[in-house]
């Protein structure tokens, strides 16, 4: 059991200093992610925050943004765009902008 714990410790270990090193695992908390989308981006700024598996961190950002399930109100966007501007990169930042801070057309406007 104790060389199972080991095992799975170093796993997570390397998944989240490098995301890549275990794209099951990676994925598989990318779906966890997903599937908790109103308070995931929270959950990966206090991790950020931490110091500790920024890449990891990174990497789920943009993979909740390739999802279309990176969800953020208003005041995390504001709080954090920095940090989204310099990980999602400039189009993908502007969708991002434009989804949390546009407001629907309704159809009787057109």
């Amino acid at each position: 059991m104790v060389g199972q714990s080991a095992a799975g410790t170093l796993s997570l270990r390397q998944a989240l200093a490098d995301p890549s090193a275990d794209a099951q695992l990676t994925s598989s908390q990318l779906d966890w992610l997903k599937a908790h989308g109103d308070e995931a981006f929270g959950h990966l700024m206090r991790i950020q925050a931490g110091g500790s598996a920024r890449a990891w961190v990174n990497y789920q950002v943009n993979g909740l943004f390739e999802a279309s399930a990176l969800s953020t109100s208003p005041d995390e966007f504001i709080e954090n765009w920095q940090y989204l501007q310099r990980v999602l990169g400039e189009e993908s930042f502007t969708r991002q902008t434009r989804s949390v801070f546009d407001e629907p057309v309704a159809s009787e406007d057109y």
